[in-house]
């Protein structure tokens, strides 16, 4: 992004690389561009499975959305997914870019927080559907997923709400509790992240085997 805007371009596109974008996705999407500063799309699995791929706030509390009638005429919203999403780069720049010490999760988040800060909009396109492969780069189950889900969530907290702002959110700590449970291998990273996190432990781990951090 820092390039693009370098060079004089007005937008990007960033996707993961377990995206398979069409023609009509992106147009789609540059429909909304002119009253986004942040454009996302609808997003299906390689199945054809929809998944939620925005969400709305109401204070701190995200709302998931998803458009049921895939009207295409797009919707304002508060967050995008980053696996598939245009920027505009003049307010990328205002903003800061992304910040890279978030790691594998919440850096879009945090990125589409600044934007709505600097008063603008951010558009959600759900016209056509972007084929996402969840999980390509990661597995969501995995307790490498769960220690950057984990540690990030504070992070963000933190950033935004003040230093001890995690310590009052109880759903996190309900969900980690669950999720543990659920997945007992993955509890040492749980630990591990909610650790990190009020450490303001950042970025990729050197190595995700230490501590049982395998993929």
């Amino acid at each position: 992004m820092r390039w693009a805007f370098a060079e004089r371009f007005t937008h990007c596109l960033l996707l993961n690389p377990d995206t398979t974008p069409t023609v009509q996705v992106v147009e789609e999407m540059l429909k909304l561009a002119d009253d986004g500063a942040v454009v996302g799309t609808a997003q299906v699995t390689e199945n054809g499975q929809p998944y939620i791929s925005a969400a709305t706030l109401r204070g701190r509390k995200v709302v998931p959305f998803q458009c049921a009638t895939s009207c295409g005429i797009g919707h304002e919203v508060d967050i995008v997914s980053g696996a598939g999403i245009m920027v505009e780069l003049g307010a990328a720049n205002s903003v800061g870019f992304m910040d890279e010490r978030f790691f594998h999760y919440k850096e879009e988040f945090d990125f589409c927080f600044r934007i709505l800060r600097l008063g603008r909009k951010l558009q959600y396109s759900c016209g056509s559907a972007l084929i996402h492969r969840r999980g390509g780069s990661l597995s969501g189950s995995s307790p490498a997923a769960m220690y950057y889900s984990y540690r990030n969530e504070i992070l963000f907290l933190k950033k935004h709400f003040g230093t001890w702002a995690w310590i009052s959110s109880l759903g996190l700590f309900r969900n980690a509790v669950m999720s543990g449970i659920k997945s007992p291998r993955t509890t040492h990273a749980i630990v591990r992240g909610l650790v990190h996190g009020a450490r303001g432990v950042t970025g990729p781990l050197a190595d995700l085997r230490i501590g049982g951090l395998a993929k």
